[in-house]
């Protein structure tokens, strides 16, 4: 291939035969072709040096142009490139990397279950919480909550887990059992906030007045996002979090 030699305009004239992910015309006509990473810098094809604040989407940790990874992802594509991790198959490389991460965020997260990306993370998320409440005589437990504004991804679950709604227009209907709550965003909080009242205290307000009057609610919930933590998936929004005291077992 021969794209290192490849001007901009060439590059955006052969990319109008790619799909993007939430792609649309009139924001995709002149797109930032980027030729390469050195650190926290990427460098466009028109020559541009930028820094890349959001570290490709939250994902390249430690930088680019680094050395020992390529050299580690050779040697094992050499080695073995590719095999099924389905029940029945393991390897080497994916049982360590599991042993070792065992009890690294707590001494009950101990298994790991490895994916790609992080909407391919959600879905699975989802269908393990269904499933533990099926094994639990449950089973119509069925029911996630998530922040509105928040982002969790564009496969169909994480789609309707999603709390923006551009991302369902022409998308419909939703995977059912996902429900919707005000945000704690500081800026745009979009309910009423009392005298004394912070905005995380607001928004756990308005989540109990938003459970209410809903059959079996309670009952048939089971898990809920993390953007009602106070993390936020999308680097140029602040959140709040609402402490502790507001985030009782549901």
């Amino acid at each position: 291939m021969t794209h290192a030699t490849l001007d901009h305009a060439t590059v955006v004239e052969m990319d109008k035969k790619q799909l993007h992910p939430v792609y649309h015309p009139s924001i995709h006509k002149d797109p930032l072709v980027v030729e390469r990473g050195e650190g926290v810098w990427i460098y466009s094809a028109d020559g541009r040096k930028i820094l890349d604040g959001m570290a490709g989407l939250w994902n390249v940790n430690v930088g680019y142009g680094n050395e020992e990874l390529p050299r580690v992802a050779y040697d094992q594509m050499r080695n073995l490139a590719y095999t099924s991790n389905f029940s029945g198959m393991t390897n080497p490389p994916s049982a360590e990397l599991a042993s070792i991460l065992a009890g690294m965020a707590h001494p009950s997260l101990n298994t790991t279950f490895f994916t790609s990306g992080g909407s391919e993370s959600n879905d699975s998320a989802f269908k393990t919480a269904r499933y533990f409440w099926y094994r639990k005589g449950k089973k119509d437990k069925i029911k996630f909550i998530s922040r509105r504004a928040g982002y969790h991804g564009i496969t169909v679950a994480a789609t309707a887990a999603t709390g923006i709604p551009r991302y369902h227009t022409m998308f419909g209907p939703l995977a059912p059992g996902f429900i919707h709550i005000a945000h704690p965003l500081v800026y745009r909080y979009p309910g009423d906030i009392t005298p004394g009242e912070t905005v995380g205290q607001a928004a756990a307000r308005a989540r109990r007045g938003d459970s209410a009057g809903r059959p079996g609610y309670r009952r048939r919930l089971h898990c809920r996002t993390d953007s009602g933590r106070g993390r936020c998936h999308c680097a140029t929004r602040r959140l709040l979090p609402p402490g502790p005291r507001n985030l009782r077992p549901l």
